[in-house]
């Protein structure tokens, strides 16, 4: 599970800065590419807690933000469910 909802953030709130975040962002983003490439799987997270992450929409924003990476957390949060399932 990656977390790349507050590096987006981050982002465009400036807090930090922008160039040094983007770097960030972009050497995050090849890195999942390449692992969901070769068929890592990935899940989304909630980043929930993170600055400027709010409870309940952080997963939302989480797959949005790997969607636009052009990676599908849909098989990693599979495999979390199936794994994690009570018994």
């Amino acid at each position: 599970m990656p977390t790349c909802e507050t590096i987006a953030n981050i982002i465009v709130t400036e807090r930090y800065d922008p160039a040094v975040m983007q770097n960030i962002h972009d050497v995050q983003k090849a890195v999942l590419q390449e692992a969901y490439a070769r068929g890592v799987l990935i899940a989304s997270g909630s980043d929930c807690g993170a600055w400027m992450v709010p409870q309940g929409k952080g997963t939302d924003d989480e797959i949005a933000v790997l969607m636009a990476m052009g990676i599908d957390p849909e098989r990693g949060n599979a495999a979390i469910r199936e794994r994690f399932v009570r018994q």
